[in-house]
This record gives structure tokens, sequence and C-alpha cells, in this order.
């Protein structure tokens, strides 16, 4: 089975350089909530244009809900879950230097388990968590497969090299 999707081996380093201190803030982020300041895009605009006095002009026109965004969104735990996301899709989806059909094997066989266990801890959410708990559910969700992934394919992988080590 060829998997000609994966990122080159390279981006495994880079990967692992952005993944785990994405995952480290993030926790912290999500535990606690008061590490980081507030930061929106008018925050933003603001730092991007210091002197523009009155910025009411870009917020003409906008509905509440936008404009609720633009004033209170966090862009910090915005770029906290992008390079929780990206640092894992490069950790997860990159070559090993020793790609062959076995690891290949190890990496399907990884997705599928992360994905039905992802599934089950997902449907015991919906049936046991309740109210604005799930949000903080869901949130985690967005992660869990891919870490779930990371952790079986790498988990696997010691394993068999251990296994191998262990019969010469």
């Amino acid at each position: 089975m060829k998997t000609p999707f994966l990122f080159s081996y390279k981006y495994k380093k880079i990967g692992w350089w952005i993944f785990i201190p994405a995952m480290i803030l993030g926790i912290l982020c999500l535990t606690v909530p008061d590490t980081f300041p507030e930061f929106s895009l008018k925050d933003l605009y603001e730092f991007i244009h210091p002197n523009v006095v009155n910025n009411s002009a870009i917020m003409a026109d906008h509905s509440s809900y936008w404009d609720d965004i633009f004033r209170h969104g966090n862009l910090i735990s915005t770029i906290i879950a992008i390079l929780i996301i990206v640092g894992g899709t490069f950790v997860g989806f990159s070559k090993n230097k020793e790609e062959d059909e076995f690891v290949e094997k190890i990496r399907f066989e990884s997705l599928i388990f992360a994905v039905y266990v992802n599934n089950i801890v997902l449907i015991l959410c919906w049936l046991f968590v309740w109210d604005i708990n799930f949000l903080n559910v869901m949130v985690y969700d967005m992660f869990t497969t891919l870490l779930f992934f990371i952790l079986c394919f790498y988990l696997r992988l010691y394993f068999n090299k251990k296994m191998l080590k262990n019969e010469k």
C-alpha cells in the first residue's frame, strides 16, 4: 500500500517542535484560563494601525455576532489550536526514515484504531455530558483523533522495535 500523501521526513522534526510547545500552551490555556491575556481582532488591528484614533469605520455594517467576535474573540487560543493541528499533522503524517510496508500497515491500523477510540469516547460524552460542559468536550474532540493516532502509532513502533531487539 503506497501512501503518496505523506509529508517528507524533514517535516517530522518541524512538527515535534511545533506540536509539543503548542500542546503545553493549549493545556495551560484550558486548565488555567487566566494564563494568557485576551487578544482580539480589535487589539490586533490597533496594534497594526496604532495611529488610527477612531476605528469605528471598520466596525460599521457588522452584525452583532461579528462585532462581538471582532471585539472579544480570543486570538491566542485560536493560534494555539492551529499550531496543535499543524504540528500534530506533521508529526503523524510525515514519513519515517525507514518507511516500508510494515510501517505503512502500522500507520493505517493506528489511524483506524484512533478513529474507533475517538468515536467511542464521543458516544460516551453524548450520553453522559450535558450543557456547557459538552461544548468543552467538543473542543477537546477536535484534537483527540490526531492525539490518539500519534500515541498509538509511535507506541506500536516502539514496542515492535523493542520486540525485534529481544529476538536478536
